[in-house]
């Protein structure tokens, strides 16, 4: 393995948000951005608050940082999204991004982006952080896409790294990283047939028993070998699920995690994703 990216610096851009409960609903009671963020909050049917985080420029440029904030109040329940799918330009030193987010006793969040896609040549490094009362709840999806195939770039940018934490109570719940890097080995040849990685995390009464029947439905599920579709589930702090895939399409990897998913989504009233399968 090559060395890691550097240490990470002060970012450039920050972003906050904040979500209340008021009159039995969740409202955005702060909203700030600074370049190349940018922050749209929809009106959406049910009683969760939406956030739809996106980039001046159609993506992060090397050299940009940027670190998102987000506070979920004591019952209020929130849900962040993207415009699209988060691109990364190439060069050096590569793009950073950042998400530190509490949510307080009753509160809910899901963090339903699109994939990252990174370009040829791109260098990535992205951090997420949740810290839980004992009585919230959270979904978190992360996913990577190989990057454009139609313009022969599968898997060929030169690094990516992911950290996802989940803290409950103050005690550490979940601690994952991804590595990819193109100088320790071709990626292309490495990933082999699959052109999508993704894992979500879901934890937290409000999704407790969809968690415990998506175990049980992936522990009955089948897999062929060299299937197009890989998924695999685990138990996550009693009352939750972490759930991992693997496909040979974006289409079948979405529609996937859009299927395993529909407990969060009744929950919310809405699929952010209603439009990708």
């Amino acid at each position: 393995m090559t060395a890691p990216l550097p240490a990470e610096a002060a970012p450039a851009s920050r972003a906050e948000l904040a979500f209340e409960a008021v009159d039995g609903r969740t409202a955005v009671v702060a909203r700030r951005a600074t370049t190349p963020l940018t922050i749209l909050t929809p009106r959406h049917r049910g009683t969760a608050a939406w956030a739809c985080v996106g980039s001046h420029g159609g993506g992060l440029l090397s050299g940009d940082a940027v670190a998102l904030r987000a506070d979920v109040r004591a019952g209020a329940s929130a849900v962040l999204v993207t415009q699209a799918s988060t691109k990364i330009h190439p060069g050096r030193p590569g793009a950073r991004q950042s998400l530190d987010a509490t949510v307080a006793s009753g509160g809910c969040l899901t963090v339903a982006p699109d994939p990252v896609v990174c370009y040829a040549g791109a260098r990535y490094a992205q951090r997420q952080e949740f810290d839980l009362a004992p009585s919230a709840s959270l979904l978190v999806v992360d996913w990577l896409s190989s990057g454009r195939s139609a313009n022969g770039e599968r898997w060929r940018f030169e690094s990516y790294e992911s950290r996802l934490v989940i803290r409950r109570g103050g005690k550490e719940l979940l601690w994952d990283a991804t590595r990819l890097d193109g100088e320790a080995g071709s990626l292309t040849a490495r990933l082999g047939r699959f052109d999508l990685l993704g894992l979500a995390a879901a934890t937290g009464p409000a999704f407790k028993d969809g968690a415990r029947r998506l175990l049980e439905q992936t522990a009955r599920r089948p897999a062929p070998r060299r299937a197009s579709l890989a998924v695999s589930a685990a138990p996550l702090g009693g009352e939750g699920v972490l759930l991992r895939l693997a496909a040979e399409s974006f289409e079948e990897g979405a529609a996937e995690l859009r299927r395993a998913l529909s407990f969060v989504w009744t929950a919310l009233g809405e699929d952010p994703w209603s439009g990708r399968a």
